[in-house]
């Protein structure tokens, strides 16, 4: 059975690419941004509850961060250029197992700390439970 830290890890891997790493100012997260850390353009990759069927079926947030043009109002340009390097890299991510990835839905969202947004890509995956 896969885990969704297996599945996170999967995540990951399609997504850490120079195409979308060189796009953001900050880091790509496999998991949650540490607490000590300052908010940057980063990205985060947070699993939700996995299922344990043949083809186990997960879903996971990719969080993308940026800078409001000004507090309160998102910056729509830089969060749909981060969004085209996200989608592109998970189009194109091949895997030698069964692991199919698709986006659910996005929603721009204000952050933690005022003066950013970010737009949360859900993402449902499948993979073979093996």
């Amino acid at each position: 059975m896969k885990t969704n830290i297996d599945i996170k890890d999967k995540v990951f891997e399609a997504l850490n690419v120079s195409d979308v790493t060189d796009t953001i100012e900050g880091t790509l997260y496999n998991g949650k941004r540490p607490a000590t850390k300052e908010i940057d353009e980063d990205i985060t990759i947070v699993p939700l509850p996995t299922d344990s069927e043949f083809v186990q079926s997960a879903t996971i947030n990719v969080n993308c961060y940026a800078k409001d043009i000004v507090e309160g109002v998102p910056d729509y340009s830089r969060l749909n250029i981060i969004f085209g390097k996200v989608e592109s890299a998970l189009d194109s991510y091949s895997s030698t197992e069964y692991f199919d990835i698709d986006i659910a839905s996005q929603h721009i969202m204000d952050a933690e700390i005022k003066g950013w947004s970010f737009l949360n890509v859900r993402l449902n995956c499948k993979i073979l439970k093996s």
